[in-house]
């Protein structure tokens, strides 16, 4: 996570962990990165509640990837557009935020203080556990007085909360969760049971609710109404009380820690309560919030100096020592020199603020900006005068050079003219930039007067004396700002369990659709329908766990309201958007039967036919979509042989032969005939472009005495009279005299005589005959139209060694040409 803490938990120390959301969302809250792109999606500021909701929204768009506005819909979004698009996105989300969170923030500030004023009583009236029967009495019936002090008209759930704090349960089971979390993932599991898995460790919020539901009432089920001390059996109760004592019955020092954090808490739970119809950024949130917190801190530390870092730690949820072992680290190790830093930080939040030196009122003041320049400069010259007077000095004694005027020179011959260098200044200075730049004489006159500025005493007002004061006052300054702001949204983080809970329902649901879709293809891939129907029950049934899991973290939730929303998670759709289509298009639920949607107004939320309506409409769409993708797969096959075959057909099969003759030839003279000779493999591909071409060519109109093959009309030198449509013979012929011609054409030049298509008729008639003295090929064959076997695997071969014979004893030729044979 982000490095913007200064005292982190645990998952705040280890990167890229986002198990706990309060935190997570808080550290995006704090992050500058986060700030910009958030500020970009929010005109302006908006009241304390909606910001929140609002920031809820743009971690999910942002982070969690979820979709309201289906990229069907939207098309191909241009990039001057997609911001918008985004903003678009991000308000649908916050309207849906608003409407799952409904009240239930107002509430949980309520039940954080109604939890805090407990631990308070509890602290004052019992400092050390207790057994007696007497003691366990007053202690149930304190526990009740508070469980009731949280209105019945609140969500039951926030009993159910002030108890799991209370008994510490909250605690165990997050912290159990995170280990669960961080843990090892087992890989050998089926598709199935990775589906059916409980995964309580990606909803912690929601998973600490359900288990404190089971732990009171005995199961995991929909509170119908609120939790009241009689509603829950005897053993239960009891077990309460004695895990209320267990958890809050400590030592003294602990009890006046937690005393005093929840005292905090509550004045700050008060402050953010009173700010929640005010209009906010985050910075301005950080700013006030900060200011307020480090003030109160900074007078309760200074009041309770004893046990002042392990009030830091109590409130921060850290390991004992975190704090001052923090602290320290950054030079900040008594309780004085924190309270007096809370203090100067709660009062310079939101400016820069501006010192003036003591007893010079008309002297500029300094920004944090210029008092950071003048440290740099003063470490600047102050290394500039020690490498000048040991190394520098040092090794130029030992060459030598008189020690005495060595030590007339100091570090103001630096502000001279180079120019003006007399005598040893020279080899001083030369020495000097050898071991490290050195500044124009213009700078280190500079340099000196912020040097003596300093030793004059002019910044003692500022407790600055040297350069080191400077660094340590400095370091101190920044960690109380980091402290205050740490202070300020440690404080926000417990308020965040409501949103929270709404943030986990949708990355519960995001996960289930990724291990859905992976048992999809599964299904899709098995051809026996009993089996795919079992795969689909089974996720039916998931769907109807969810929406009970969904009732009973947002118990007021109606069914329509909850049908929508997982529809809208499913199809990637707004609920708005999503409710109106379950209302207006037909139900699977009656396909075959009627077109009618379902009812879901007139039906319980955990009814089987919900869950059935909306995971069959999810997997009609998901075949759909298969269909479509494969269709489209076919289709840009037969696109792309299509292209392979125009692309074919525009090349010609002689162009080979023709561009082997032209560069063969010409290379001979300097590289020699190794390496260029016609192979058995020239043979091979030979072959098949003859076959290529008379395949290409059969009936196509030639030219019977020139072999020339127009495309349209008639043959430019011979006219019409002697244009025919060729046969394999005329194609065979045609190809033998192209592919001679090329190769004298190479060898000799333009002035050779290309080969008569008469020629290479003979020719043709000369090998066929011979095969068929062979006994290779029937006399009974028609050579005009031979089958593709015969020109594939008989005459082409033969044709293709005639022509490879002839390149050869070209190659002969022209080496001997260039005296290389």
């Amino acid at each position: 996570m982000s490095s913007n803490w200064l005292v982190k938990t645990r998952q705040m120390s280890e990167a890229g962990k986002e198990i706990f959301l309060g935190e997570a969302l808080v550290t995006h809250m704090r992050s500058s990165r986060d700030r910009q792109l958030f500020k970009r999606r929010l005109d302006g500021a908006v009241f304390l509640e909606d910001l929140i909701r609002e920031f809820a929204a743009f971690y999910l768009h942002t982070y969690q990837g979820t979709i309201v506005i289906s990229y069907e819909e939207s098309g191909d979004v241009p990039a001057e557009e997609k911001e918008k698009v985004a903003k678009d996105e991000q308000t649908l989300l916050r309207e849906e935020i608003k409407l799952v969170l409904d009240k239930r923030y107002n509430e949980g500030l309520h039940t954080l203080k109604t939890i805090s004023e407990f631990v308070i009583t509890f602290c004052n009236d019992y400092t050390t556990a207790s057994t007696d029967d007497t003691a366990r009495s007053r202690v149930s019936d304190l526990i009740k007085e508070y469980l009731t002090n949280i209105p019945s008209e609140y969500s039951p759930n926030c009993r159910v909360d002030f108890l799991n704090a209370i008994t510490g349960w909250a605690d165990k089971w997050r912290e159990e969760l995170y280990i669960k979390a961080s843990g090892l993932k087992e890989s050998s599991l089926s598709l199935i049971d990775e589906l059916t898995r409980p995964h309580d460790q990606e909803i912690v919020e929601i998973s600490v609710l359900k288990r404190g539901i089971e732990q009171i009432i005995g199961e995991t089920t929909y509170l119908r109404s609120t939790i009241t001390p009689s509603a829950i059996n005897s053993e239960a109760w009891k077990h309460i009380v004695d895990t209320v004592i267990d958890n809050l019955c400590k030592g003294t020092i602990e009890t006046n820690i937690a005393k005093t954090v929840h005292a905090l808490r509550i004045e700050i739970l008060d402050f953010i309560e009173s700010k929640l119809k005010e209009s906010y950024t985050i910075e301005k949130l950080e700013s006030e919030l900060g200011a307020f917190v480090a003030e109160r801190f900074a007078q309760v530390l200074q009041e309770y100096s004893q046990i002042a870092f392990d009030i830091l730690d109590y409130y921060t949820n850290t390991p004992p020592g975190t704090s001052q072992s923090t602290l320290g680290r950054k030079g900040i190790r008594s309780v004085e020199e924190l309270v007096a830093g809370l203090l100067q930080a709660s009062k310079d939040v939101g400016a820069e603020t501006e010192i003036k030196p003591e007893g010079q009122p008309e002297a500029p003041a300094f920004t944090k900006e210029e008092l950071e320049r003048l440290e740099r400069s003063l470490k600047t010259i102050d290394k500039l005068e020690q490498t000048l007077e040991k190394p520098v000095k040092g090794m130029l004694k030992a060459r030598g050079l008189r020690a005495s005027e060595l030590d007339k020179i100091d570090i103001t011959f630096l502000t001279k003219d180079r120019k003006s260098l007399l005598g040893m200044e020279v080899p001083v200075l030369e020495a000097l930039k050898k071991k490290m730049r050195v500044p124009p004489p213009d700078e280190v006159k500079k340099l000196l007067e912020a040097r003596e500025l300093v030793k004059s005493g002019a910044l003692k007002s500022m407790g600055v004396s040297s350069a080191s004061d400077m660094s340590h006052q400095r370091i101190q300054s920044e960690t109380m700002v980091a402290l205050r702001d740490d202070l300020a949204w440690y404080a926000i983080i417990p308020t965040l369990t409501p949103v929270v809970r709404v943030v986990e329902t949708y990355h519960r649901s995001k996960q289930d659709l990724l291990r859905t879709k992976a048992l999809l293809k599964s299904i899709y891939e098995d051809a026996d329908t009993h089996l795919q129907n079992l795969r689909e029950e089974i996720l039916i049934d998931l769907t109807q766990e969810r929406i009970y899991e969904m009732k009973t973290v947002h118990p007021h939730l109606h069914a329509a309201s909850i049908s929508a929303w997982f529809h809208a998670r499913l199809s990637n759709r707004d609920m708005e958007h999503a409710d109106k289509l379950l209302r207006t298009t037909p139900s699977p639920l009656f396909t075959g039967v009627i077109d009618k949607p379902l009812n879901v107004d007139k039906l319980e939320f955990d009814n089987y036919t919900i869950a059935f309506d909306v995971m069959q409409r999810f997997l009609k769409r998901e075949r759909v979509k298969k269909m479509e993708k494969e269709e489209a797969a076919v289709q840009a096959k037969i696109e792309e042989e299509l292209i392979a075959e125009r692309k074919r057909a525009s090349l010609s099969p002689l162009i080979w032969i023709y561009t082997k003759s032209h560069t063969v030839f010409r290379a001979i003279g300097r590289v020699g005939t190794k390496g260029l000779e016609w192979t058995a493999t020239d043979d091979a591909k030979c072959a098949n472009l003859l076959a290529y071409y008379v395949k290409m060519h059969r009936g196509r109109p030639f030219c019977r005495i020139c072999g020339s093959t127009p495309k349209e009309g008639d043959c430019e030198t011979h006219g019409k009279a002697h244009m025919v449509n060729a046969d394999d013979i005329d194609n065979l012929s045609v190809f033998v005299q192209r592919a001679i011609s090329d190769i004298k054409d190479g060898l000799i030049g333009p002035t050779a005589t290309p080969m008569t298509l008469e020629e290479a008729r003979n020719i043709i008639r000369r090998e066929i005959n011979a095969l068929r003295r062979k006994g290779k090929l029937s006399r009974k064959t028609n050579i005009s139209a031979m089958m593709p076997g015969d020109i594939n695997y008989i005459v082409g071969p033969v044709i293709a060694k005639l022509i490879g014979k002839y390149f050869n004893e070209s190659l002969v030729y022209a080496a001997r040409r260039v005296d290389f044979a």
